[in-house]
């Protein structure tokens, strides 16, 4: 809580988001940033707090509902969604759907209290990642986050190795372009 600061606070007191006091943009020392959306102020802090505790690695950002989500993602480099389904304006399902075509890199989970197979289907539509019912224990919440920031590592680590397995073959072309090249006239003094 100490690293934060809030921005939009309601008429109720609650906060739209809970923005780190660093420039997050540049990911210094930030492993992952993580966005609670829920209409309920004391289960979006609960889950905020649980975040909070994993240390500095870590931000949260907290969101009243899928509206607030949208404005937070578009300006903030969110890694993952916790999302309740029922909110108002736009409500989780919608908000991962829209996650999932414009955002493909984020992962959505769903923390609700309704286990109906009807919802369970619309997140596997909608590009969901988890489905956790709700009261989710806070080892259930610690355990998805670590698991979701392994996967985040490693594909960030294969897509380093990519981007250097292309830069070691674009090398290796320049240089058998360049030794396939003749050596225009040059005067043999100076080249021993």
């Amino acid at each position: 809580a100490g690293r934060g600061m809030e921005r939009g606070a309601a008429a109720d007191g609650s906060c739209a988001a809970r923005l780190p006091m660093t420039d997050s943009r540049k990911g210094e020392g930030v492993s992952m940033h993580i966005l609670i959306v829920d209409d309920e102020p004391m289960v979006r802090s609960s889950v905020a707090r649980i975040v909070n505790a994993l240390g500095e690695t870590y931000v949260a950002y907290e969101a009243n509902d899928g509206e607030d989500a949208i404005t937070i993602i578009q300006e903030e480099p969110i890694d993952l969604v916790i999302t309740d389904i029922r909110m108002p304006a736009v409500d989780g399902l919608q908000l991962a759907d829209i996650v999932h075509r414009l955002y493909p890199h984020i992962r959505v989970v769903l923390l609700t209290g309704y286990s109906e197979f009807e919802y369970a289907l619309s997140a596997l539509h909608s590009g969901v990642y988890e489905y956790l019912l709700k009261p989710a224990s806070r080892n259930s919440l610690l355990d998805l986050i670590r698991k979701v920031n392994e996967e985040l590592l490693q594909e960030k680590t294969q897509h380093k190795l990519g981007k250097l397995r292309e830069n070691i073959v674009m090398e290796k072309r320049i240089q058998e372009m360049l030794y396939d090249l003749p050596v225009p006239h040059a005067d043999k003094d100076l080249f021993p």
